[in-house]
């Protein structure tokens, strides 16, 4: 195989395994802010239930401040009964009574509702609560992976930096210079492998005898409609990365 043929093939591995490793290391600090966004949505929904807890309670205590009051007034007639003389005064103060009551057992619903409603929310609070510290933990150990499988990386990247530099320092000047155009403007595919007759990249038909010459990995020939660089895979040693 030409040698320069043979280091382009090398340097577009290299360069788009380093392209790849940029994109995963580019992806670690999304995944970092949407595990903690999603922590946020739980530290959310628990101080939303601590707010119903707080204002349930708060209600509760209002509903019993309000019924211990009504209860003297509830004494107060009941001896007021005692004392009347005639039967409307009778039926008067047994109305007041009975409204007495009513209003005291109404109230008193209402705060045993608050109170199971209160129980409620603090099971769902506690479970919550639980959830968010596993959840936190986990958080931090995939934070911890994220960031110890960046620092791999950036360690693969610059052991590929120092053989790409190698192989650009064996290619001829124009030919790198070619290539990187082509690489730029191509989304990294510079090369393409010629097969059945066909660019794998384009796959457009090359003639047959264009496509003989390529088999021959001899020379430096290009793609008639994409323009990149074209090699055969059946005599290209195996890949270097």
């Amino acid at each position: 195989m030409n040698p320069h043929l043979e280091a382009l093939i090398r340097l577009q591995e290299i360069d788009l395994r380093i392209l790849e490793l940029n994109r995963q290391a580019s992806e670690f600090p999304q995944k970092i802010v949407a595990l903690q966004q999603e922590l946020g949505h739980r530290q959310v929904d628990a101080l939303a239930l601590k707010e119903q807890l707080e204002s349930s309670q708060k209600e509760r205590r209002k509903l019993e401040g309000e019924a211990d009051l009504l209860r003297p007034r509830l004494s107060k007639y009941k001896d007021q009964l005692m004392e009347v003389k005639t039967n409307k005064e009778y039926q008067a103060v047994l109305k007041e009574i009975e409204g007495c009551k009513e209003e005291i057992t109404q109230k008193e619903d209402i705060i045993l509702d608050h109170m199971e409603r209160v129980e409620r929310l603090e099971r769902e609070i506690k479970i919550l609560e639980a959830t968010y510290r596993q959840e936190e933990e986990q958080v931090r150990r995939q934070e911890n992976d994220y960031k110890k499988s960046s620092a791999a990386i950036q360690v693969e990247i610059e052991q590929l930096a120092t053989r790409k530099a190698d192989l650009e320092r064996f290619i001829s000047q124009d030919l790198l210079e070619r290539y990187k155009t082509l690489a730029q403007l191509r989304r990294g595919i510079a090369l393409a492998e010629a097969r059945d007759e066909s660019c794998t990249v384009c796959h457009v038909k090359l003639r047959p005898q264009v496509f003989n010459d390529v088999r021959r990995n001899d020379q430096i020939l290009s793609c008639e409609s994409c323009n990149r660089i074209l090699y055969y895979r059946g005599n290209a040693q195996e890949a270097f990365v």
